[in-house]
């Protein structure tokens, strides 16, 4: 009796808070819609802070129920790269940078790797206050609750920022697309 009440509510819970992830990061993905993110030219912050704030505080829901659900929750409260919230933010840069420089497109030509490296540099410009203002506290948060060294977002060793993390995945999409030009 007791078994089958626990393997209800854990087969329960898993569905609730499949739910909820799907739910949370739909929501997400209609609020980055609605605001064009990621932002391609300046946006006045100010007029935009309710959905940024709302964006902020789905990444942190997404990050507990992943936690609460990581098959080693209770051995550690560290999660993958993959089941790390932040992704779906700077996935979306990968996804508009794979769009323009990949494929067929105009804007994929090997004699100007200028056009990438300026839509770099134009969403660092644009996207770091997001970065620095609205995403550095769930940053901050998460940094406080590793319990140990290996998260390449949160390290202990090392107080890593929004900023830094942000930056970082921009200077990636450049250096793989340098290294196809080679």
């Amino acid at each position: 009796m007791v078994k089958d009440c626990r393997r209800d509510y854990t087969v329960k819970s898993a569905s609730l808070a499949q739910f909820l992830q799907l739910e949370l990061n739909s929501t997400l993905f209609l609020v980055f819609s609605r605001i064009h993110f990621p932002f391609e030219e300046p946006v006045d912050f100010n007029t935009l802070k309710p959905q940024l704030v709302q964006t902020a505080q789905i990444l942190k829901c997404l990050r507990l129920i992943n936690i609460e659900t990581s098959p080693t929750k209770n051995t550690e409260k560290e999660l993958s790269p993959n089941e790390e919230p932040m992704e779906l933010v700077l996935g979306e840069f990968d996804k508009r940078f794979n769009y323009h420089f990949y494929g067929d497109k105009k804007t994929n030509l090997p004699s100007k790797p200028e056009w990438f490296f300026s839509q770099l540099s134009c969403w660092a410009e644009n996207n770091l206050e997001y970065f620095e203002v609205y995403l550095q506290p769930f940053v901050d948060e998460m940094q406080n609750n590793i319990k140990n060294n290996n998260n390449i977002y949160y390290s202990k060793q090392s107080t890593t920022t929004a900023k830094q993390i942000f930056l970082e995945r921009l200077m990636k999409l450049a250096s793989e697309k340098s290294v196809r030009f080679i």
